[in-house]
């Protein structure tokens, strides 16, 4: 899956011996193959076959010199981690190289720097990031209760998510999810989770029952998908339940998931998993103040996020249950992020949770408030549509980095 070499010229190598043997060492775990220093053109074509076999190439840029090498690497489809040394007039043929294979749309990152002050940390989060996101293609995302159209008149475009990160999206009519409703069994592990949750609301009779079904056809449509999501308002119309439990439930077992079949929400939160590992909080914004408050609410969160225990209360804006409701850790610094449904650029900010505990009746009940660095124009602006992600820690670095190499503008605020 992962390979490293080092590309520099054949007089000056003896000098960047312990520069590549210093990478090596920090980047141990993250490659699978070492093809050691390559000199020359014709060292490069006599592995080049065992090359392509390897969907990433870490090329450590080491002298001057190399351009050619580096293109050559370039040329394979892989995708291109170059690390330039910091002498040897390395970085000029990093630069060179990059300039070239960047008009021919190839993945690449770069990176530049004193090989023993390089954030190593962050590199190897971007690597294994982008390793597990190409693990995923080719994949589907499967979108349950909307007919096909639905993804056309949210202004999804499908065709850049296919390109950029090779995933497919499945549309399930709601017809064919309540039909299949009808004859599932329901799933004995929510009803036992229903009746151990500590709860807050009053529901019809059939409700854990139905919810309990809900969550067998969920898993059923959804097997062998990489993600997946749910129109939850018509089927809480047709069901007078929710699928809030069945939300966060997945999310707390790794499946990322998502309300209201919010395509860019659900790729933006896998995005999030796959490359940092964090949880994912899928939010309405609410409002934020002339103090950069941003006030953040939704009906369901994974229950890992919480530093309570979860409860099942009423779902805000119809009543019904149930809403999953828990208290988010204050104090504690957050990264806010949101892909586009044109699938073209990253929304990210950093901030810190102020409050994470239910205040308000006024909105959906997982509450917390962020204050950010800045007030994050683009998100009013429309540009980024309706819901947005949340993840515990600062993580802007490896997500902006991950992003552009995948071919997304980055929009830092």
């Amino acid at each position: 899956m992962i390979a490293l070499i080092g590309v520099a010229t054949r007089h000056q190598s003896e000098a960047i011996k312990d520069v590549y043997k210093y990478a090596r060492q920090a980047l141990h775990g993250v490659y699978q193959d070492d093809f050691g220093i390559v000199l020359d053109e014709n060292s490069l074509e006599k592995i080049i076959e065992k090359l392509k076999n390897f969907r990433i190439l870490i090329a450590m840029v080491l002298t001057g010199g190399t351009r050619r090498l580096i293109t050559r690497l370039g040329e394979l489809g892989n995708i291109l981690i170059l690390i330039s040394n910091t002498k040897q007039n390395a970085l000029a043929s990093a630069l060179h190289a990059l300039y070239i294979l960047s008009r021919a749309n190839k993945r690449i990152w770069h990176i530049h720097g004193d090989v023993h002050e390089l954030p190593w940390n962050t590199i190897r989060k971007v690597i294994l990031g982008t390793k597990r996101l190409i693990s995923l293609t080719p994949g589907k995302i499967v979108l349950i209760g909307v007919p096909e159209e639905y993804l056309s008149e949210e202004g999804y475009e499908v065709k850049n998510l296919n390109e950029k990160f090779g995933l497919t999206v499945e549309t399930i009519p709601l017809k064919a999810f309540l039909k299949k409703l009808e004859n599932a069994k329901p799933n004995r592990e929510i009803l036992r989770r229903i009746s151990d949750m500590p709860k807050e609301a009053k529901v019809g009779a059939n409700a854990d029952e139905t919810i309990a079904k809900m969550y067998s056809v969920a898993m059923e449509l959804c097997e062998g998908a990489v993600a997946g999501g749910i129109r939850c308002f018509p089927i809480i119309l047709r069901t007078d339940a929710t699928p809030c439990l069945i939300v966060s439930d997945l999310l707390d077992k790794g499946k990322i998931f998502g309300c209201e079949a919010d395509l860019a929400a659900i790729v933006t939160m896998l995005l999030a998993r796959e490359i940092t590992g964090e949880f994912p909080f899928m939010a309405n914004p609410i409002t934020i103040n002339e103090e950069n408050k941003l006030i953040l609410a939704h009906c369901t969160a994974a229950s890992k996020l919480f530093e309570s225990v979860a409860k099942l209360v009423s779902h805000f804006e119809t009543g019904k249950g149930y809403a999953v409701q828990g208290d988010f850790k204050e104090n504690t610094v957050v990264t806010i992020l949101k892909v586009d449904p044109s699938f073209t650029k990253m929304f990210l900010a950093r901030g810190r949770i102020v409050r994470g505990k239910k205040f308000s009746e006024e909105f959906c009940r997982n509450q917390v408030v962020v204050e950010i660095e800045r007030k994050p124009i683009s998100i009013f602006s429309g540009e980024f549509a309706h819901h947005i992600v949340m993840i515990y820690g600062d993580h802007i670095s490896e997500l902006s980095h991950v992003a552009r190499l995948f071919g997304l503008g980055v929009v830092y605020e």
